[in-house]
């Protein structure tokens, strides 16, 4: 029923009850757990209207209406026209032309940071093969992980954190890894290259930006 709802599909009259109690049944489940009052309050009232209209139906409107709920209000609503079919962009002046519903300065802010987010220039990569003593914080992996009995260890597509490291190292020790291990660093044409292979020694050097 979520799934209609988003996807802009028409829906029952008791789907619609039922979709319209999922924020406050969500909220009174919140509200019982220590700390998550705020967070209660974000849930309860995330589908009322900038100028007070829709739920729940209560007198709350404007600044009064909790700052996450009048943001999740916009951003739900971006997602439901994107769902539809309709590009960041015009569902951002189409959100704006709705007169009232959304708190305009952050529809503002929400559009600024959309639309600057969309024409940021492509980032391009490049795969390089590695030991695991030059795996790096922030490589992404390019190919599975594999111990040298074939045990999965991590799978293509994981960005290499301080966790991931220690994880590789401890099968490492434990069991010894496949080498190289593939991964993927940026190489953009506005940016030097965050890190340099030298591919005949298989180590990485950091260079300055």
């Amino acid at each position: 029923i979520i799934v209609k709802a988003r996807a802009g599909q028409p829906l029952s009259k008791n789907e619609e009850q039922l979709v319209g109690n999922v924020p406050e049944i969500t909220a009174r489940l919140l509200a019982n757990i220590p700390r998550l009052g705020g967070v209660a309050s974000i849930v309860r009232y995330q589908n009322k209207c900038f100028n007070g209209d829709g739920l729940p139906d209560t007198t709350v409107k404007g600044e009064a209406i909790p700052y996450g709920a009048r943001l999740l209000k916009i951003l739900n609503d971006l997602l439901q026209l994107q769902a539809q079919g309709t590009a960041a962009e015009p569902a951002l002046e189409e959100l704006s032309m709705r007169q009232g519903l959304y708190d305009p300065q952050l529809l503002a802010l929400v559009k600024t940071s959309l639309v600057a987010s969309t024409h940021q220039p492509e980032v391009k990569f490049k795969i390089i093969p590695l030991k695991v003593s030059d795996l790096a914080f922030g490589m992404t992996l390019a190919s599975d992980v594999f111990t040298k009995e074939d045990t999965l260890v991590l799978a293509t597509g994981h960005l290499i954190n301080d966790m991931i490291l220690e994880k590789i190292e401890n099968f490492n020790l434990m069991y010894g890894i496949k080498e190289p291990v593939f991964v993927k660093i940026p190489v953009t044409g506005n940016e030097p290259v965050r890190h340099e292979i030298k591919l005949d020694t298989l180590t990485t050097a950091r260079v300055a930006s």
